[in-house]
């Protein structure tokens, strides 16, 4: 197991973030999801993006040869203003 740092920084308007990855990718992030992606699609891009790499692996190792491939997933998003309390608990803040 890695442990993998990341950071934000705010980009003093509204809820617009710049993501850092760890080799320096950066990403747009926007809790409104006007100049970036909003935090709740992102989880639903890692959750997505997980399974995805799982089935490229499998056909690798089957040494089968993909052209293409798309995996859709949807996901309901039920926020009406209940933030996350005490998330730190859930997931441990380093």
């Amino acid at each position: 197991m890695s442990t993998q740092n990341i950071h934000i920084e705010w980009s003093g308007e509204g809820f617009r973030f710049t993501g850092f990855s760890p080799n320096g990718v950066e990403l747009a992030i926007d809790g409104n999801s006007k100049a970036g992606t909003s935090p709740m699609t992102l989880l639903l891009h890692a959750e997505t993006a997980c399974s995805a790499i799982d089935v490229v692996d499998m056909f690798e190792k089957m040494r089968q040869t993909i052209d293409s491939f798309r995996h859709k997933r949807g996901g309901r998003f039920d926020r009406k203003g209940n933030y996350p309390k005490n998330l730190g608990k859930r997931f441990p803040l380093i």
